[in-house]
């Protein structure tokens, strides 16, 4: 599995810049098996926090919830195709502030072969937000080591508290 993490800058407007995280990987697993990794709030538990709850149809909520209630984001589904899964953040408090609210993280699944090419996208930080290198560092870290063991050895990583350091900033 590689990951190819590629920040970006897209205009917003005449007047600013809003910034996305972007990131590529190659997964050894049938692009079904991905979706549903990423559709169904028992497996993002494998993957991401153990502290998810909600529902994953479209128009539903989610919650993640990382140390305990101190770091939070709820999420609207908004699409859930078999090629693309997008969720909008609707309420958030990371690393004390609520930069998440109101940006996307899009999930782009392409079939390679048998194999899968899964692009994430979280877009719409404004520019110079100081939560997108953490941002960077922890979906590289879950949407590519933790999901990426989850799919192919049935064993993800999810946030712990003891065992991931650099979430601890959040």
């Amino acid at each position: 599995m590689r990951r190819f993490p590629k920040p970006y800058a897209r205009p917003l407007s005449d007047t600013g810049y809003m910034s996305a995280i972007r990131q590529e990987f190659a997964l050894d697993v049938p692009p079904r098996e991905v979706r549903a990794a990423l559709t169904n709030i028992g497996e993002i538990q494998k993957w991401w926090t153990r502290e998810t709850k909600g529902s994953t149809g479209v128009g539903e909520q989610f919650a993640v919830k990382f140390s305990g209630d101190d770091a939070f984001a709820l999420f609207e589904v908004v699409r859930s195709d078999d090629d693309r899964v997008v969720w909008k953040c609707v309420d958030s408090k990371m690393m004390g502030g609520d930069e998440w609210t109101g940006t996307t993280v899009e999930w782009h699944i392409k079939d390679k072969d048998g194999r899968t090419l899964l692009e994430l996208v979280h877009d719409g930080f404004a520019q110079g937000s100081t939560v997108m290198r953490v941002c960077t560092e922890g979906w590289a870290y879950y949407a590519g080591e933790s999901l990426g063991a989850h799919l192919v050895r049935g064993e993800g990583i999810p946030y712990d508290p003891e065992q991931q350091e650099f979430q601890k900033t959040l």
